[in-house]
């Protein structure tokens, strides 16, 4: 069962999931994850959401989940146990879930409904929103109540409720989260698992492993780095030839790298227990993919320098954070790629700020945390100018800092949370990344990047609902072509 779950930056935390019932990890693979889908509103999402719903609710005929619907709208088609809430039965105090159509067969049986009613009382629910709070008191409560993992809607006004500090309390340990929340929960119960499915209907499945995922989705997200192989193609007698395709592929290897970083960092969040052995495991992987970040940076510099033949730099100063380096990029015409880099100076901070205390300092150390009456969480120890270089960092590119997982104002130290962090940092990073490979290449004259990510497949798309990744816009809605010295 999960003992504990939170909101931050409108992700659900989920601190400890406890054994036997956990789906994720070694020894889980006969455990599906239970969702108790709000079938009151999936019917009905978004343009936004309508694949991620479809996606999910196929889903639900793979053995890696098991599904309960409450109260399915008409035409919501779901491999799932059918159920409603019924009304309240004020003679015994209580409110019964029973199988839909089936009043008298019952599913489960939420005792002293009375308390219940006056928890709208206590927390000062207006008139108007009584029926609302009273269904999803009734539903998400009974989830909780039989120990379910997940509870899944599409209200928007209930997901604003769980996310909001104000009205958060209300639905403490009830684990309410969105469908794009659910297919990465999802994800990751198959990528411990090495069998993602991409279809499922009654009498047939197919799966993929977890290397196509991590193959595809690296590939969707640096779409520029085609366009250096296009201009390498067309410079076969480049006298680093040979050296720059070796960085060419080590910028995609490398990328793969940081997605199965992330996952992993994810999955140890997601376990029983927390204690240092966790800590340390989540450590690991959390350096290497600090300094998986820095090598793709300084991998793309590399290639910049070798491509114009770039001298008199010392090797330890070819990095696009390096203002003497970027200087000598200007020189040798790389305008684009230098004016880019120029623009993310916080963010060279926020990175130094970690790169430089694993590969130049004595590292980062951890901790474990608890905070009563919660289960213990592995944490990141920062020092005060680290957290505020994060912090700036974080606001540079358009995201509060909490929902990079960082508490600046915990005490007696600002933290950081791994799985959160990389969840946000990694993707984010590799969007940077593309970015300053889209400049050089715009700067080399490479032909411009067709569009190509969204026709590679329908699988790509289900990858990335498992991955929690976005796919990068198409060339001409990130910035307008460019072309050699334009």
């Amino acid at each position: 069962m999960l003992t504990s779950g939170r909101v931050a930056g409108g992700v659900v935390k989920i601190s400890s999931m406890a054994s036997p019932l956990s789906p994720f990890g070694a020894g889980s693979n006969e455990t599906p994850l239970s969702l108790t889908f709000d079938g009151r509103t999936l019917g009905d999402v978004d343009a936004a959401r309508r694949d991620a719903t479809r996606f999910l609710l196929e889903l639900t005929a793979a053995p890696t989940v098991d599904a309960i619907v409450l109260d399915a709208a008409a035409g919501l088609v779901i491999t799932a146990t059918h159920a409603e809430v019924l009304a309240p039965d004020l003679d015994q105090d209580t409110r019964t879930i029973s199988y839909a159509g089936q009043p008298h067969r019952f599913l489960g049986v939420i005792p002293m409904w009375s308390s219940h009613v006056r928890r709208a009382e206590l927390f000062g629910v207006a008139d108007a929103d009584r029926d609302w709070f009273d269904y999803y008191e009734a539903a998400t409560s009974w989830h909780e109540r039989v120990k379910r993992h997940f509870y899944v809607t599409g209200d928007r006004k209930l997901l604003a409720e769980v996310r909001a500090s104000a009205t958060a309390p209300r639905w403490r340990e009830r684990r309410i989260i969105d469908v794009v929340q659910a297919l990465r929960y999802l994800g990751l119960v198959m990528i411990s698992r090495d069998v993602l499915y991409v279809e499922a209907h009654a009498g047939y499945l197919r799966n993929r492993a977890a290397y196509d995922m991590y193959f595809e989705v690296a590939v969707a997200l640096t779409p520029s780095r085609a366009r250096l192989s296009q201009w390498l193609a067309a410079n076969t007698e480049h006298p680093e030839h040979d050296e720059l395709q070796g960085l060419i592929e080590s910028l995609f290897a490398r990328a793969q790298d940081l997605l199965r970083a992330r996952d992993q960092v994810a999955l140890i969040g997601l376990r029983a227990m927390h204690d240092w052995a966790t800590v340390d495991q989540a450590l690991y992987h959390f350096r290497a993919a600090m300094l998986t970040v820095s090598a793709i940076m300084d991998t793309i510099a590399g290639f910049a320098q070798r491509a114009r033949c770039i001298e008199g730099i010392p090797d330890s100063r070819v990095a696009l954070h390096q203002k003497e380096f970027r200087r000598a990029v200007k020189a040798a015409g790389l305008n684009r790629l230098a004016e880019d880099a120029g623009q993310l100076g916080k963010y060279w901070s926020g990175l130094g700020a970690l790169r430089n205390a694993i590969a130049h300092a004595p590292g980062i150390a951890g901790t474990v945390l608890r905070v009563l009456p919660g289960p213990a969480t592995a944490k990141i120890r920062l020092s005060a100018e680290q957290a505020s270089l994060l912090k700036n960092a974080a606001h540079d590119r358009k995201a509060a800092p909490l929902a990079w997982g960082l508490e600046v104002d915990a005490k007696p130290e600002p933290l950081l949370d791994p799985p959160q962090f990389l969840s946000a940092f990694l993707p984010d990073a590799l969007a940077v990344a593309d970015q300053l490979i889209d400049a050089l290449a715009s700067d080399l004259g490479a032909p411009a990047r067709p569009d190509t990510v969204r026709s590679s497949g329908n699988d790509l798309t289900k990858f990335t609902h498992l991955a929690g990744v976005a796919l990068p816009p198409a060339p001409d809605a990130r910035w307008p072509a460019r072309s050699a010295g334009g």
